[in-house]
């Protein structure tokens, strides 16, 4: 966890002390691809050390409306879960003179999906059908890198999901990544 705050912390400061020419504004429009990475870690869960990873290439079929695909990775001790599916996101743009005070752009973002989901919860194997759906900011490092915050609520057709060492059909957790455009 110190190694995980210290690199975020590292991140951060080379966004404050970027010249403000690499504070470039974002290119979320269309035609441009965005390849993301983001997860969750958690050491001293209900269920000893959670991992969750996962990994979306978007292409922006409109300005600030992007289309693509994600694949979700959870691992614990009684739990294991995978999700593949489509999903779509979009992008607000701030107002005009909107100004950051330290980096980039914060550009906050809605995203919804549609799963499938294989889970193993307590040697008990279920598929489902997951409905997601996202809220959080992109920090824009530069004008093509971004570090990503968000909330995720997910909701499955069968309990695939472990909480407080039962399963449940639903699930909210907070995730942090990266996004790359190009």
């Amino acid at each position: 966890m110190k190694k995980f705050l210290c690199s975020l912390s590292l991140l951060l400061a080379a966004a404050v002390l970027l010249p403000a020419s690499a504070r470039a504004a974002s290119i979320i429009g269309r035609g441009t691809s965005e390849l993301g990475a983001g997860g969750s870690l958690t050491a001293h869960s209900a269920d000893s050390t959670a991992f969750n990873l996962g990994v979306r290439y978007a292409y922006f079929v409109a300005d600030r409306v992007s289309v693509g695909v994600l694949l979700d990775i959870g691992h614990s001790k009684h739990s294991d879960l995978d999700r593949i599916g489509g999903i779509v996101e979009y992008d607000w743009r701030m107002r005009d003179g909107y100004r950051a005070v330290i980096g980039s752009d914060f550009v906050p973002f809605l995203a919804g999906g549609l799963l499938a989901a294989w889970a193993d919860v307590y040697d008990d194997d279920s598929t489902a059908l997951v409905f997601r759906g996202e809220a959080g900011v992109k920090f824009y490092l530069t004008d093509t890198a971004a570090i990503v915050t968000t909330l995720v609520g997910e909701w499955a057709t069968d309990d695939i999901y472990l909480n407080n060492r039962k399963a449940v059909d639903w699930d909210l957790y907070a995730s942090l990544g990266i996004r790359l455009l190009f």
